[in-house]
């Protein structure tokens, strides 16, 4: 009778073990498969802000290689002004025009060698380059001003 019930223990407690093992194991494969979800949804969203970023990134490029541009038309339109000054001034005017052409210059290389790609930086690098930008219109602005 001892060895009857010593089997019918040992059975059991090998049939729970058995049932407490599967059940583990399909609850490893569900939390592995709920990682392997988790972290391709995050890749996933990665490579979506990452194509957003670049969009916006294109886009600005584009607009302000536009800017670029016109500030050189600009400078243009200045060094063909500039024939019309006196020696004195045609000197400090052609410095003036020289300054801005070199801050235009200065701006591309800037935008043409910008690499971070996280989008905290893209915005600070955006804000200033806008800051810089808006800065060198407005001094060619006044130059132009002055000039009349």
């Amino acid at each position: 009778m001892k060895i009857i019930v010593t089997t019918i223990a040992l059975a059991f407690a090998l049939l729970s073990t058995g049932i407490f093992v599967s059940c583990s194991e399909s609850k490893k494969e569900e939390v592995s498969e709920n990682i392997d979800q988790a972290t391709r949804d995050v890749e996933q969203k990665m490579n979506e802000t990452k194509e957003d970023l670049k969009k916006e990134r294109d886009e600005f490029v584009a607009d302000v290689n536009a800017r670029i541009e016109k500030n050189k038309q600009d400078i243009a339109d200045l060094k063909a002004k500039s024939k019309d000054k006196k020696k004195e001034a045609k000197k400090e005017y052609d410095e003036a025009i020289a300054d801005l052409e070199r801050r235009n210059d200065e701006l591309k290389a800037k935008l043409d060698n910008y690499k971070d790609d996280t989008k905290e930086g893209w915005q600070s690098f955006k804000e200033e380059f806008n800051h810089d930008m808006n800065d060198l219109g407005t001094s060619i602005g006044n130059l132009f001003r002055d000039n009349k």
